[in-house]
């Protein structure tokens, strides 16, 4: 049973599974990129467009859905030994960007 978390993240897409791939599969390649966190997972979309193009479309997400050919799906254990295998960023990282997410109803 999904959590509601999981349930509002996942309920657009349609997961078939095609075959199992290496974690390092994430890191090793330029056109995935994270698409999503739930509470027990993690999902990366793998492209052929660049997702960070923001003249076809003004947000990542919405060019990850319509772009996505491929999603890697790991649990956090695994995305927690991806990060920990990657390490902590070599530049110092001097702004935050922070995200809203505004829901507008009528």
């Amino acid at each position: 049973m999904l959590s509601t978390a999981e349930f509002c993240c996942t309920s657009f897409l349609i997961f078939l599974s095609k075959r199992y791939v290496h974690p390092d599969y994430i890191l090793d390649h330029d056109d995935v990129t994270l698409h999503g966190v739930t509470p027990t997972h993690a999902f990366f979309c793998v492209s052929r467009h660049d997702v960070y193009d923001a003249t076809t479309y003004p947000f990542t997400f919405l060019l990850q859905f319509l772009q996505s050919h491929k999603m890697v799906i790991v649990p956090h254990s695994t995305f927690h030994r991806l990060a920990d295998s990657v390490g902590d960023p070599k530049v110092r990282i001097h702004r935050t960007t922070e995200f809203l997410n505004l829901w507008v109803t009528k």
